[in-house]
């Protein structure tokens, strides 16, 4: 692996030019130039993999050590001088000079010059600025090639160096690919000259048979003068390794942001995005060309991200899949990034298992994600001080999503743990003007956005409840089993504004605030609702202010004063009606907000005759009506509806689940069709036009490994026409579509 050199793009040396002995005081003009280093000697520093790391750059340091400066001026004046000093200043003749200055690295070798014509007057300063590009010539090339698996006799790497041309220097339209081959056994790649320049690198390795077993594709930078070389790692993988993400971003355009490590389904297209960092600042976004590779062979370009982006950034691309199918059980996508402007290129890349698909005629699993999500690059890397994951494997205990593309997930990778992804499913990727937009499946692979761990008191904290207010702002994460609650603040891109930290306790209505068992905020995102078990109470607090602000609190009667009514769940109507579920007295309660104050409206019980609710629990508010369905006794699903005529909810439907889809824990609705999530599959309601269950049901049954992790799952939530399961003890999320 080699080192990596820092050069700042304008890394500046003020140089003064020596007297002549002869020039008298007063006659004399002054001249300062500095040195501007061409973008193409930028090198970002990079922190490299662990494992199959690599920087496919010169050996030896090319950072600037001496500067040995020649001027021609007026009447035969000449100038020559060496210096390594940061600043100098000198009186040298009034007129025109000629100056041209040539760059050395430490070990003496040339690294570039740079010339410019300038008028000195006298008595004047007289500031000229120099352009240093690098050296035009040969440089010399040595690659390590590393499989980590041995193939059989017969087998070949291919390889290509596509030249992107020398920084600073127009790109010759004639420059012609490199090709070479390897047989099996052979593991290095020397060429002795090749031309000064950045190129494009692409492996492809070939079973005997002719079928592609594994690929990469990276960026090389080559100067004059100089030897490069580094390690090209290629994977090939079988069905039993557990994966993390390989990201490779030791080239000299910032590393693009790559979407996470997962699991897909054999028969899912594999779609995954990259961000390019380099944009807006080194590189203008007109500039930058998007090129895919999967295991080696070049697909579509780039295809950037044009509508229905969510919280996905304007310069997210996606690789469009074509119809040829992957035999492989491993899939690594390549995203080089190159410059039209200045012939940088710079690389990322990540890997995806595959393994076998569950499907019905209705909904299908697409992939997984597990801890291997949360070692992922992150888009913002400085969110908070817990960005770096454990690398092992926990309890999802909680999962939340918005139509934004927000995903949040409690445990994961550690218990005390939060993480935020982002989903770009139903975004539009723009492949070319004569094609219809590409649609962003389930399939396409999550950005990783931020990672937290709740700490507060100096207590490492457990979250196992989440809620995200409808506008995507605000995030609240809470414990069923104590007293506290985090609520985060979001940026309008999905990034952490701020935290704000509340604990039950003491005296008043907050030493009720207590085993926390659901959250729920108002439509227009401003009330947050908490409700507790410890005593039975709900809180609404204010929160689009500075801090959140307590409005008002209602506590629930107990029917006998030491047998608590087992609250659950919470959810608000489009109406704004608060919902709220008591499994142990087999009660719905409705709330409502009268001059800020919370009122009980109503309270729903089983009657002696006819349906009603027994041991309610998990709530779901209807879209598009005044209205919600919740899960009765396991095994039912209970529509309730208010019309605009009445003053009361009443059951409109009631839904009988198949024995085998009972034990119901929860519910999620989508694009007019509510997911069941029970203790064996998963059942799928189609609602008519009122939002109530027709009689087409559709399952989901979990084949014998359960890769979707159906039968171990706590929740199910969705999010932009997809279901998203939270497989507790699996410490996985599936994805159904």
């Amino acid at each position: 692996m080699k080192r990596n050199h820092i050069i700042g793009a304008f890394a500046c040396l003020a140089i003064t030019l020596a007297s002549c002995s002869w020039m008298q005081a007063g006659s004399a003009g002054t001249i300062k130039l500095s040195f501007i280093f061409n973008p193409g000697f930028t090198v970002q520093k990079r922190s490299l993999e662990p494992s199959g790391g690599k920087a496919i750059i010169p050996v030896d340091s090319w950072e600037p050590s001496r500067y040995e400066i020649q001027g021609s001026g007026p009447g035969g004046s000449t100038l020559s001088l060496s210096s390594t000093d940061a600043s100098a200043k000198a009186r040298i003749a009034p007129g025109e000079w000629t100056v041209t200055v040539t760059a050395f690295a430490q070990n003496g070798k040339e690294l570039g010059t740079g010339q410019a014509v300038c008028s000195l007057y006298p008595g004047k300063t007289t500031s000229q600025a120099i352009t240093i590009y690098p050296k035009e010539g040969k440089g010399s090339l040595s690659l390590a090639i590393s499989r980590n698996l041995a193939l059989p006799e017969g087998s070949q790497l291919k390889g290509r160096l596509e030249p992107y041309g020398l920084p600073g220097k127009s790109g010759s339209p004639d420059a012609v690919p490199l090709n070479f081959q390897l047989a099996a056994g052979e593991n290095t790649v020397s060429i002795p000259e090749i031309d000064a320049g950045h190129y494009l690198l692409t492996l492809r390795l070939f079973n005997p048979d002719g079928s592609l077993a594994g690929g990469m594709a990276d960026s090389v930078l080559i100067l004059a003068g100089f030897e490069t070389s580094g390690t090209c790692t290629i994977t090939m993988g079988n069905p039993e390794i557990s994966l993390a993400s390989q990201f490779y971003p030791t080239n000299p355009l910032a590393s693009p942001i790559m979407s996470v490590s997962h699991v897909i389904s054999d028969k899912a297209p594999f779609v995954p995005l990259a961000i390019p960092a380099s944009t807006g600042n080194a590189v203008p976004e007109e500039s930058l060309s998007i090129r895919w590779f999967v295991n080696g062979e070049e697909g579509w370009n780039g295809a950037r991200i044009t509508g229905n982006r969510g919280l996905l950034p304007e310069n997210t691309y996606t690789y469009v899949p074509n119809s040829r199918p992957f035999e492989l059980s491993l899939l690594r996508a390549d995203c080089v990034e190159s410059s039209d402007e200045t012939h940088q290129s710079g690389a990322g890349s990540v890997i995806v298992e595959r393994k076998p698909w569950v499907e019905n005629n209705y909904a299908a699993w697409y992939g997984s994600y597990d801890y291997n999500a949360a070692l992922a690059p992150a888009l913002f890397p400085n969110a908070t001080q817990y960005m770096t994951g454990t690398g092992t494997s926990a309890d999802v205990a909680a999962v939340a999503a918005s139509e934004t593309g927000l995903v949040v997930v409690a445990g994961l990778d550690k218990s005390s743990a939060i993480h935020a992804f982002i989903a770009g499913y139903q975004a539009e990727a723009h492949v070319a003007e004569t094609q219809a937009p590409f649609i962003l499946p389930p399939s396409a692979s999550w950005i990783r956005a931020w990672r937290d761990e709740v700490k507060i008191n100096s207590s490492w904290r457990n979250p196992d409840r989440l809620a995200i207010s409808g506008n995507g702002r605000y995030i609240a994460a809470a414990s069923s089993s104590s007293n506290w609650l985090r609520l985060y603040t979001l940026n309008p891109d999905g990034s952490i504004l701020k935290t704000f930290d509340m604990s039950g306790g003491g005296t008043g209505c907050m030493q009720n605030f207590s085993n926390i068992k659901g959250i729920a905020f108002s439509a227009d995102s401003t009330i947050m609702y908490v409700l507790t078990n410890s005593k039975e109470t709900v809180f609404s607090f204010t929160i689009d202010g500075i801090t959140p602000v307590l409005r008002s609190y209602y506590q629930f009667a107990r029917i006998n004063e030491n047998t608590s009514l087992s609250m659950q769940d919470i959810t608000v109507t489009t109406a704004g009606s608060i919902i709220a579920t008591a499994s142990e007295a087999s009660r719905i309660y409705v709330l409502k907000e009268v001059m800020g104050n919370l009122v009980l409206d109503q309270t729903i019980e089983k009657p002696e005759s006819g349906p009603g609710p027994v041991k309610p629990q998990n709530l779901l508010s209807l879209a598009s009506h005044d209205g919600f369905a919740c899960i009765s006794n396991g095994n039912l699903i209970q529509f309730y509806r208010k019309l605009a005529s009445e003053q009361t909810y009443h059951i409109d439907a009631v839904y009988l689940l198949a024995p085998d889809a009972a034990d119901a824990k929860s519910l999620a609705m989508t694009q007019g069709n509510v997911a069941v999530l029970g203790a064996q599959k998963i059942t799928f309601l189609k609602l008519d036009s009122d939002e109530l269950p027709l009689t087409i049901t559709k399952y989901l049954n979990p084949d014998a490994d359960d890769n979707p992790g159906i039968r171990q799952a706590k929740c199910i939530v969705s999010v932009r026409g997809a279901w998203l399961i939270g497989g507790g003890s699996l410490g996985k999320v599936s994805v159904i579509g």
